[in-house]
C-alpha cells in the first residue's frame, strides 16, 4: 500500500491516486494512516450532518486540509477531537 519511490502513498482511492507522504504530522504515514477523516467520519463523530461539518469548515472554525492538491477534503482526529472538546480547533 505505502511505495517509496517520489514519497507517496497509494491511499484507498485506486492506483491511479496518490496522496503525498510527510514525516509532520499533517501527512499521513504508515504509522499513522487514520490520522486523516473525511467528512462523513467527522460528521458521525460529531453527530451531526456532513453539510454541518462543511459549513464550519469554510467557516474558518475546523481545519480542513486537502493533500496533495486533491478535491476531497480531509480532517485531521486531532484538531476534531479538540474542536469536539472544545469548540476550538487550534490550541491557542
Amino acid at each position: 500500500m505505502f511505495t517509496s519511490p517520489g514519497n507517496t502513498a497509494q491511499g484507498s482511492h485506486g492506483p491511479d491516486k496518490e496522496v503525498p507522504m510527510d514525516a509532520t504530522a499533517s501527512r499521513p504515514t504508515p504509522d499513522a494512516p487514520a490520522a486523516w477523516l473525511s467528512t462523513p467520519e467527522v460528521a458521525r463523530m460529531a453527530g451531526r450532518d456532513p453539510r454541518t461539518i462543511r459549513n464550519l469548515a469554510a467557516a474558518g472554525l475546523l481545519p480542513v486540509h486537502r493533500p496533495g492538491g486533491k478535491c476531497k477534503p480531509l480532517y485531521l482526529r486531532a484538531d476534531v477531537e479538540r474542536f469536539l472538546a472544545t469548540g476550538k480547533a487550534s490550541a491557542n
